[in-house]
């Protein structure tokens, strides 16, 4: 098996290594197990997705998210550059081999953000609940 060198890298392929095969081997346990975290992130209602310096909101179900939460798709995309950077036979830390999990809140930990906004598309609720007029104190009761 081979595989090309790689973005800016030389075009003739080269010869996977040990180290390359056993992280190509792990790679479909990595993604359940990436599933698996964010599944039970949001049953422990965790279902915001915050993105970025700006600490921009989403709902999980967002479709500019989407993308962050398809882990076969975002392994697919990082595989070629972690094997063109030659970091596997370097013996660099694993969390550097791996593509960044989304970063999920719940409501209470968004709103503790020092600043955040909601993003545009999806409009997470992000405020505290308006009371509805049958629950308002009324002036005459």
């Amino acid at each position: 098996m081979s595989v090309a060198a790689g973005p800016g890298g030389p075009d003739e392929s080269r010869k996977l290594s040990a180290a390359d095969r056993a992280y190509l081997k792990s790679i479909p346990e990595r993604v359940e197990n990436e599933l698996a975290t964010i599944a039970a992130a949001i049953d422990d209602d965790k279902v915001f997705i915050v993105n970025g310096v700006d600490h921009v909101v989403h709902h999980w179900q967002c479709r500019f998210v989407a993308h962050q939460l398809d882990r076969g798709s975002v392994w697919n995309n990082h595989v070629p550059v972690a094997l063109a950077t030659g970091y596997l036979a370097a013996g660099v830390p694993d969390e550097w081999l791996s593509p960044p999990m989304p970063t999920m809140m719940s409501l209470d930990e968004v709103r503790a953000l020092p600043r955040r906004h909601a993003c545009g598309h999806c409009a997470p609720k992000l405020d505290a609940p308006q009371r509805r007029a049958a629950e308002r104190p009324s002036l005459y009761s």
